[in-house]
């Protein structure tokens, strides 16, 4: 399996920017400011969940369900069933991964 990649610059730059924001939002609520927004405050909110979001879906695809296949005896690739050619995957060809 290969390894997670690490994010560019450009996720974390956006990251920290959704995390700025939140705080920001926090801090004047905290101190009773009132700010008008020209979308609903709603939006400004789910806006900055998005990224984290978007970042654990990704995660979840890209580490967990090739483990999860490896363990079931499925090509990690593809998900094929590999118990008939343990070796190789004849759907796509890739090599076998045993789980350990």
């Amino acid at each position: 399996m290969r390894p997670l990649a690490r994010p560019g610059f450009t996720a974390v730059l956006l990251t920290a920017l959704a995390a700025l924001s939140l705080l920001a939002c926090a801090t004047l609520c905290v101190l009773g400011v009132e700010v008008r927004h020209p979308v609903p405050v709603g939006c400004l909110l789910v806006l900055p969940a998005a990224w984290p979001a978007a970042w654990a879906s990704h995660f979840y695809r890209q580490r967990l369900v090739p483990r999860r296949r490896a363990a079931a005896g499925q090509c990690v690739a593809c998900g094929y069933d590999l118990r008939a050619t343990p070796e190789r995957c004849p759907e796509c060809g890739a090599p076998a991964i045993t789980s350990t």
